[in-house]
C-alpha cells in the first residue's frame, strides 16, 4: 500500500452520518493534516471548513476554488 499523492486527487469527499451532510474540499487544503475536524451545522465559532459543506459545485468549476 502506498499513500496518494496531492497530484493525483483533486478533492475529498466526506460524509458526516449523524448531519446527513456532505463536505467537498479541495485536496490542497487538508494535504499536510493527519486530522480533520468538522463542526456541526449552526456553529457559532472558527469552521475551517464551513464553506465546502455541500459544496459540489466546486466540481464543476475549472480550478475548483470559485466562490460566489
Amino acid at each position: 500500500m502506498r499513500p496518494y499523492l496531492a497530484s493525483e486527487v483533486d478533492f475529498i469527499a466526506v460524509y458526516i452520518i449523524s448531519e446527513k451532510t456532505w463536505y467537498i474540499v479541495p485536496v490542497r487544503e487538508v494535504v499536510d493534516r493527519r486530522m480533520l475536524m468538522f463542526r456541526p451545522k449552526g456553529f457559532d465559532g472558527r469552521d475551517l471548513y464551513g464553506h465546502y459543506r455541500e459544496a459540489w459545485h466546486l466540481l464543476s468549476e475549472p480550478d475548483g476554488l470559485v466562490f460566489g
